[in-house]
């Protein structure tokens, strides 16, 4: 007797097997969706992202030098001094400059003070020579790490026919065709002026041109002074 089965009895069995699988699969398909390694990521199960629970582990906000934002004038000539920094003048916008150095390197340093004369803003240009630029560069960066932890943001950007690695890094600088930022973000914290809690970036470490580094330490009023400052003149527009 043959064994072969009939085109009905095929069709039969197939339909038996489906009717087994279906079960199956929807079985695993549930599974899979209740499953935290399922489509539903941990992001959307906490509603918490990378960033967000990276910024988590940041200060409030960034000090340079332990100097308080909100502090006078005389404090902060008094604190620049004990850095080594010396007071060279003060600018139309009531800054302080003083001269010094960071990583034995000569430095340029703007403190910046609100209307009311508050310090909101440090910065400090770096101007490394040329065939010691990036290992000073690396030198603050690593140093920043090792004290604040990994950066919020960090971004190398070339134009062409400029590339990372391809020898003329310091030449694309100069010619402002790149860019190097890297950015320490504070965690969530009350804004004083509007009573909302923002994370902005309190510290930066940026190249763009002529090979000056410029690190930047920023309060949580800056961007109010900021907005003072350059719009200026522009009230009857």
């Amino acid at each position: 007797m043959s064994s072969a089965l009939s085109p009905g009895s095929l069709r039969l069995m197939r339909k038996n097997d489906l009717m087994r699988f279906v079960p199956a699969l929807c079985i695993s398909l549930f599974m899979i969706a209740c499953s935290p390694s399922g489509s539903t990521t941990t992001e959307e199960q906490t509603g918490e992202s990378e960033k967000d629970a990276l910024l988590k582990t940041k200060p409030d906000q960034y000090l340079y030098a332990k100097i308080p934002w909100g502090s006078n004038k005389n404090a902060v000539k008094t604190s620049m001094n004990g850095q080594g920094f010396k007071f060279v003048e003060q600018n139309e916008e009531g800054d302080l400059i003083f001269s010094g150095e960071i990583a034995q390197e000569d430095t340029t340093t703007y403190t910046q003070f609100n209307e009311l004369g508050k310090l909101v803003r440090i910065q400090h240009i770096i101007e490394p020579p040329d065939n010691k630029f990036f290992q000073k560069y690396e030198i603050i960066l690593e140093s920043l790490v090792q004290k604040y932890g990994e950066p919020t943001e960090s971004e190398k950007h070339f134009d062409e026919p400029y590339k990372e690695g391809d020898g003329y890094e310091t030449q694309a600088i100069r010619l402002g065709k790149a860019t190097y930022n890297t950015e320490w973000w504070t965690n969530y914290v009350l804004d004083q002026d509007d009573g909302q809690s923002y994370s902005r970036p309190g510290l930066t470490l940026f190249v763009k041109d002529k090979l000056l580094i410029y690190l930047t330490y920023s309060s949580s009023r800056w961007n109010k002074e900021y907005e003072r400052r350059y719009k200026k003149g522009t009230d009857s527009l």
